[in-house]
């Protein structure tokens, strides 16, 4: 099954510019009751409450939509004295209700939106709302536990394939030799760091000696826009055999067409 954090069209319009969040320590649950509710329904109502918008940083829809509120890096404004280091998902639903079950796409979607966010901050807590501030939220009902043993329902993995032009453009400069090994590995956010490395001249660097370790390309193709996470892909490179080899490929190339990658032969 294919996640995706999505965007509001039109965009949230908020009344006062948001500050980007210099700690993060905890995760933090909420549900809302309006089962009908709209990401822009809920920001509006926030904005008549005198906030700036949308107090959430993400929303769980009951069919497993993902959408976002104020962004995961932002300061929100969902539990008091803990919105400058949390993140704040709100899931639909009335979890007060005892004959209220989380929906397994909306359990999924919250397990793999969590799963996301550990990828990014590091494997930070799991808080009901109640947990750190008084308050009946997220309900008696939801899922905590479950939540927190962080397992699909129903042997659920997520899918995060590779677009067959992206395949195509790491043949054509040189970073990889043969598509077949690469169909198979299951990364996020790989394809969009083989999207971003595809454009031309997001790097016009000169290392005369090439790059070698898995540090330095890292480095460079953070610095290049390329990627904007290096210690996720640092991370997976000892999980998924030849993505450091991937990775340093990438970066050579992206230096210079004389650094085309001839003597590193990956799948």
């Amino acid at each position: 099954m294919n996640f995706e954090i999505r965007k509001s069209d039109p965009a949230l319009r908020f009344t006062q510019a948001l500050q980007k969040r210099r700690q993060t320590v905890r995760i933090i649950l909420h549900h809302y009751h309006h089962e009908k509710a709209t990401p822009h329904d809920v920001h509006h109502w926030h904005r008549i409450r005198g906030w700036k918008g949308i107090g959430y940083n993400v929303m769980v829809e009951m069919d497993g939509s993902i959408w976002e509120g104020r962004g995961l890096d932002k300061v929100g404004t969902h539990t008091a004295n803990n919105n400058n280091n949390s993140i704040g998902i709100a899931c639909q639903g009335r979890y007060d209700d005892r004959t209220r079950k989380m929906p397994d796409a909306q359990f999924n979607s919250l397990i793999w939106l969590i799963k996301h966010i550990h990828s990014i901050y590091g494997e930070i807590p799991i808080f009901g709302h109640g947990e750190v501030s008084p308050s009946a939220c997220p309900g008696r009902f939801f899922p905590l536990d479950e939540v927190r043993q962080l397992a699909f329902r129903g042997n659920l993995t997520a899918s995060f394939p590779i677009s067959e032009a992206n395949l195509q453009a790491m043949i054509d400069l040189g970073v990889i030799n043969s598509p077949d090994y690469w169909r198979t590995v299951n990364v996020q956010w790989l394809d969009q760091l083989l999207t971003n490395a595809a454009q031309p001249n997001r790097l016009n660097r000169l290392i005369q000696n090439g790059i070698n370790d898995i540090h330095t390309a890292l480095n460079v193709l953070e610095i290049a826009g390329i990627m904007s996470n290096p210690d996720y892909w640092y991370r997976q490179h000892s999980k998924v055999e030849h993505l450091g080899q991937l990775i340093i490929n990438m970066a050579n190339r992206s230096l210079s067409p004389q650094h085309r990658i001839v003597h590193a032969d990956i799948s």
